[in-house]
């Protein structure tokens, strides 16, 4: 029943779960945007998702090796899963970002020039070592996470969770300098600071 819990019902499913852009199908991920609110669709093929499923693919290899179990089928979808994250993850920056370029919605914020595809929760990809966290996109990166996620209005040197806009004048929304932001969103993470900090503690010292 154990065995059965940990690979036919759990590992086995989510090995199948990739669609045609190689990354797990379009969901909700890890800052809970909602399905359908008020004709808005939050779905997306979220960095999150991948690199959690990767990581959990990883894992019941292992388990299938301590089990005496062929764990092939994991570390083919794991090594799957790695591929297209990089493929279809990496913007023309070198950064990594939250989701396709394709799956951007048409409507505000999402429209804008700036949308909020720089997102803290895709540093668990260099955490996994999904991507190496030396490498040149974990520089461009954690750059663009200085940029985009820190400077806080308080002066905190923590981080917010994305660089997500909004309509001027929305509500539940303000303004900071020029641009306006969700002001739940920007508001510092004590989590995100410390997946950052999990991320800089494998970085060479600057």
């Amino acid at each position: 029943a154990q065995e059965a819990a940990i690979f036919t019902e759990t590992a086995d499913i989510l090995a199948g779960l990739t669609d045609a852009t190689g990354l797990i199908k379009a969901d909700s991920s890890i800052w809970e945007l909602h399905v359908d609110d008020d004709g808005y669709n939050g779905k997306r093929h979220f960095a999150y998702t991948s690199a959690t499923a990767s990581r959990g693919l990883t894992a019941a290899g292992y388990l299938a090796g301590q089990a005496g179990k062929p764990g092939t089928v994991y570390a083919t979808a794991t090594a799957a899963l790695k591929t297209a994250i990089g493929l279809q993850l990496v913007d023309k920056d070198g950064v990594l970002v939250n989701f396709p370029p394709a799956d951007r919605s048409p409507k505000p914020p999402e429209n804008g020039v700036n949308d909020y595809n720089i997102d803290a929760s895709v540093v668990e990809v260099f955490n996994f070592g999904i991507i190496d966290p030396t490498s040149a996109i974990a520089d461009a990166t954690l750059a663009a996470f200085d940029r985009e996620l820190g400077g806080l209005s308080s002066g905190s040197p923590g981080m917010k969770r994305t660089n997500k806009r909004c309509p001027p004048g929305l509500g539940g929304c303000v303004q900071i300098v020029a641009d306006w932001y969700n002001g739940y969103d920007i508001k510092e993470w004590i989590f995100v600071d410390f997946r950052v900090l999990q991320f800089l503690r494998m970085r060479p010292d600057p």
